[in-house]
């Protein structure tokens, strides 16, 4: 079976300078050009099942950017139907670690805003389906204004551990970590 490999291109100019690659055609330093290969075909499995999930189809999620955490893990972006919001999982292996989705400029969350999060949140939790009272207390904690998302109660559904908060009045911040 062919190794199937994902790459980040990343440019800069001070890593092509201390590595002491040249542009021939310039003799200038050529952007250096690294490659993060995820390092398993348990993480390559993930990211393809994540894509072929309902919650990736129905928000018509879009990977932006993606790098190795010097953890170990990968942390991958994602944008979604909803402007000024980003979706972030770190994944290690074939598992999700953790997952943030920020929305910018926002004080409330409209009801299909909040299905993102609850269904992200099912997704990570096996697809269990969270109840009444569990959404509910993802959306109260979502619309209380924090200084840091630390101030407000977490939540614990299940194998995860939840912190949201509005964030100032401004941005509102939903973190969630496997256990």
């Amino acid at each position: 079976m062919r190794n199937t490999v994902t790459t980040i291109l990343l440019v800069g100019l001070n890593i092509a300078v201390s590595a002491g690659f040249m542009n021939a055609q310039t003799q200038k330093p050529a952007p250096a050009v690294a490659t993060v290969k995820l390092s398993s075909r348990k993480t390559l499995g993930f990211v393809y099942r994540f894509k072929s999930s309902p919650l990736y189809k129905k928000y018509k999620l879009n990977k932006t950017d993606g790098w190795k955490l010097s953890t170990g893990a990968y942390n991958l972006n994602y944008s979604s139907t909803f402007s000024k919001s980003v979706i972030e999982l770190q994944i290690v292996g074939n598992k999700i670690t953790g997952a943030d989705i920020i929305f910018y400029d926002r004080q409330v969350l409209s009801e299909s805003e909040l299905d993102l999060v609850v269904e992200l949140i099912e997704f990570l939790n096996g697809n269990s389906k969270l109840d009444v009272e569990q959404r509910k207390l993802i959306q109260a904690s979502c619309e209380k204004v924090a200084k840091n998302i630390a101030d407000n109660d977490v939540i614990k559904i299940s194998n995860l551990t939840i912190n949201a908060a509005n964030m100032r009045g401004r941005t509102i911040l939903v973190q969630a970590v496997a256990r």
